[in-house]
């Protein structure tokens, strides 16, 4: 092979089993890429060149042992590395002090990383899948680090900025990287199918976190989690409850043909799918509703929207691939606030956390201009997913039971101005309820009226301005009922006085003409 080459692709090479030892002392090599090379099992035994810039073993899981690196590169930016063989990585591994992002994947089993791994400080990219043993009682910068949780003295990634970890059972070790590998500057992080318990409270201090998302880690506190969640998104505090608005605007059904493309990214910055009932749902949710539809009024500025769905099973062999998607209308103007994809039963029976940042809210609606204020609705809907599972063609997806939005509205059902005081327990107007004393409907001697039979269609204890207006104009009603039989009876008195003179008069004339003629 010659010494003067630069690069060497051997992607999708399916026979290659074996790369020669000569290959890693060449010197001038500045990309060596193996993808899915998938029976290579033997690298060279060392590399030595310093002028490799590129370095790809992404689908080479039969690979037995990795290289060893002879000397610090700071070209090697990424690198990819998946199989057994990442189970034992060698001393020399610290020596790639270029790297800005390193995933790594052992198919089974449990990684023992080295301790030469902290010497990786320009990682700013980070991705775990599977188990790994971080190793402890070892010196960074000759300072020692933590024996411990929560005592070291450094973050062992003063870099990081993205960390996605999947498939953690450790639960000792999670919370050793939540601890210890997250730094303050933590703009991403992504926690699957992972044994985590709870948060760690320096997460709310993460100033720069602006994407968060946990799936189905069912070992979590919920509590833990959603006190947290409000610090680590920047939520304004002491919201109090609020009964929303009237929809007058509700947003045309949905139907699977009308969707974006699967492929077209629609997420937002904070997610969580959890293990929860609607009886879950924080009290920090401002405003709830049964169903999958809610609305509520804005002012002229854009605001960070955090919403809650709660999942109830509608077919009892709900075992299938569904679409989530969440929709949202401001004054009629639609758009989509936020997409997911769930795996057969993993969202039945539980909650799933999102959250629009008032700057994503604001581009998403970039071409919109608010007003003083501004009718919202949000509207949550599942969708089968026949592409990716032909089953789910007859069988309904889960629906959505229960929504909680939390966001600094301007509802009229919170405005001091329109009167009587809220009860916020039952959503009704303390001071202005029906008088059902009189059963038989309307009392003339009085301004009370019988309590209105129910309407199914119209509740005004859920849409408390409706129901004030509704009043009022049954209150009109009796009082102008009551002005006119008043003026009736007046009338009445009136033509039966005349009525009798007329009759007085009829009998005088009537006498005096008889009387006449028998003179």
């Amino acid at each position: 092979m010659t010494p003067n080459i630069t690069n060497l692709k051997l992607t999708f090479c399916t026979n290659l089993v074996e790369i020669d030892d000569s290959v890693g002392c060449l010197d001038k090599l500045e990309e060596l890429v193996l993808f899915f090379c998938e029976k290579l099992e033997t690298l060279p035994n060392c590399l030595t060149m310093k002028s490799l810039r590129h370095f790809d073993l992404g689908g080479c899981g039969r690979i037995k042992k990795f290289p060893t690196i002879l000397h610090k590169m700071k070209g090697v930016k990424y690198l990819c590395m998946g199989g057994n063989y990442t189970n034992e990585l060698p001393l020399s591994f610290g020596n790639l002090i270029g790297l800005k992002g390193l995933e790594i994947s052992p198919y089974s089993g449990e990684a023992h990383l080295p301790g030469s791994i902290y010497n990786l400080q320009s990682i700013e990219r980070l991705e775990l899948n599977g188990n790994f043993i971080f190793p402890k009682n070892v010196e960074i910068d000759r300072q020692p680090m933590c024996n411990s949780l929560g005592c070291s003295s450094k973050y062992v990634f003063p870099m990081l900025k993205q960390l996605k970890i999947y498939g953690f059972k450790i639960r000792s070790e999670i919370e050793f990287i939540l601890n210890c590998c997250c730094p303050l500057t933590l703009e991403v992080l992504e926690i699957q199918y992972c044994i985590v318990v709870t948060l760690p409270e320096s997460m709310s201090r993460c100033e720069r976190l602006h994407k968060l998302t946990i799936r189905d880690c069912h070992s979590l506190d919920l509590q833990s989690l959603f006190q947290l969640l409000p610090e680590i998104i920047g939520l304004p505090p002491n919201l109090p409850p609020c009964l929303g608005v009237t929809s007058h605007m509700l947003m045309f059904p949905h139907s699977s043909t009308m969707l974006p493309p699967w492929w077209q990214e629609c997420h937002c910055e904070f997610s969580s799918a959890v293990t929860g009932e609607e009886n879950d749902f924080p009290n920090w949710f401002n405003h709830q509703r049964d169903g999958n539809l809610i609305s509520f009024s804005i002012g002229p500025e854009f605001p960070t929207i955090a919403l809650c769905t709660a999942f109830g099973i509608q077919d009892s062999c709900c075992d299938f691939d569904f679409d989530y998607y969440v929709f949202i209308s401001i004054n009629g103007s639609e758009r989509i606030f936020g997409r997911n994809f769930f795996r057969k039963r993993r969202s039945c029976g539980h909650l799933y956390f999102s959250c629009r940042l008032q700057s994503s809210l604001q581009e998403l609606f970039r071409d919109s201009q608010l007003t003083d204020r501004n009718h919202v609705e949000i509207l949550c809907e599942t969708f089968p997913d026949p592409f990716r599972d032909p089953l789910s063609r007859e069988i309904a997806p889960p629906i959505v039971t229960r929504i909680g939005v939390r966001v600094e509205c301007n509802c009229l059902s919170l405005q001091s101005g329109l009167g009587l005081p809220m009860d916020t327990e039952n959503g009704s107007d303390l001071g202005s309820a029906f008088d059902s004393s009189n059963v038989d409907g309307f009392d003339l001697g009085s301004s009370s009226v019988a309590q209105a039979p129910v309407n199914d269609d119209f509740d005004s204890n859920q849409f408390p301005l409706w129901g004030r207006m509704a009043r009022l104009l049954i209150r009109l009603f009796i009082w102008l009922v009551k002005m006119d039989f008043s003026l009736y009876l007046h009338y009445d008195i009136l033509r039966s006085d005349a009525e009798m003179d007329d009759c007085k008069s009829s009998k005088r004339h009537s006498y005096c003409v008889s009387g006449g003629k028998g003179n």
